[in-house]
């Protein structure tokens, strides 16, 4: 029985340590990261759809975001929604 209970320590622990190299790891530690920290440093830039820029945005900042809106809350005060036909928008991590 100890056996058993080593040996899928031992597999349960090198799975771990395969995925922590793999890309999708480490964009699933990330968003996790960013939902429990109330977002991460970013620079967000709010373009018009012709390129003009609109509004730049730095700080802690938590992004959602679905086919027709990107939703971010900047420092756990403000959240702006901006719909994807009216705007384009840039996040750059910092």
């Amino acid at each position: 029985m100890k056996i058993k209970k080593f040996f899928m320590i031992v597999l349960i622990l090198l799975a771990f340590v395969t995925m922590t190299g793999c890309a999708s790891f480490d964009s699933w530690s990330k968003n996790w990261e960013s939902e429990t920290n109330g977002g991460l440093e970013r620079i967000v830039k709010v373009y018009s759809p012709n390129g003009q820029l609109l509004s730049t945005y730095e700080g802690k900042i938590n992004i959602q975001y679905d086919e027709s809106r990107v939703i971010f809350q900047i420092d756990r005060d403000k959240r702006i929604s901006i719909y994807s036909d009216t705007a384009i928008v840039v996040v750059e991590e910092k």
